[in-house]
């Protein structure tokens, strides 16, 4: 990944899949402090991006999905993958900056996304904490199985020996927000969608099922979004 560096001069657009010689690993991750027993939900959020990710792109990306810090360290470690995701909350957010300063002391360039409540809003608020979390490359505001799809075709076209990070940071999406060269860039898609039908069930593609075998307790989403907002 480092041999080469391709600087963008400008921003570019995802086009259709490419043909890669490899699928493109992403690990998407809704950390906990697992350093006393407890039992923990299963991460849906993860896995509805993850499901859709899968139904539309197909065999062109390969996922896997954690709710340990330790277990993806070692995942890490024995494979980086090509892309990280990570949901962010008031109980993770600390963790997940731990985290990501693990992945920079082992040496390897893996570009990373987030999402996630915990966050202002508002352009200073989302400037403040990308400029906070340098390793952060993209952040997701609401509903983000879209908005995570399109980083992930975004990321099917990263030439080889490219800076991953650094392409991550130049793909012109407008519902995800990034630093370039220290300036606020992107968007949100801010409507919550109501028709969740596209969404394929985390729980009947088996990607819960890892979860719920360690005795993780299953959570449904009943509604999206703020009930009482118009």
């Amino acid at each position: 990944m480092e041999q080469g560096v391709i600087v963008l001069k400008k921003q570019v657009t995802p086009q259709a899949i490419p043909v890669r010689r490899k699928p493109l690993l992403l690990y998407l991750a809704d950390l906990y402090h697992d350093y006393l027993p407890t039992r923990q939900h299963v991460p849906l959020g993860i896995g509805y991006i993850a499901s859709y990710a899968i139904s539309m792109l197909g065999d062109a990306v390969q996922i896997e999905l954690f709710k340990s810090a330790d277990r993806l360290l070692d995942r890490i470690e024995s494979q980086p993958p090509d892309l990280l995701g990570l949901s962010n909350y008031t109980w993770n957010v600390e963790l997940n900056q731990r985290v990501l300063r693990e992945i920079q002391s082992l040496g390897a360039e893996i570009p990373v996304f987030m999402g996630g409540p915990n966050i202002k809003t508002d352009d200073r608020g989302i400037l403040a904490f990308l400029q906070g979390s340098p390793f952060v490359d993209r952040y997701i505001l609401y509903a983000a199985e879209k908005p995570a799809l399109e980083i992930v075709q975004g990321m099917l076209s990263c030439p080889e020996g490219a800076s991953a990070k650094r392409y991550l940071r130049g793909l012109n999406l407008s519902s995800s927000h990034t630093l370039v060269d220290g300036v606020l860039e992107g968007g949100s898609e801010v409507g919550s969608e109501r028709a969740l039908d596209h969404l394929p069930s985390p729980y009947l593609t088996g990607l819960m099922d890892p979860f719920l075998k360690e005795g993780a307790l299953p959570i449904i989403e009943t509604n999206r979004g703020c009930p009482f907002s118009s």
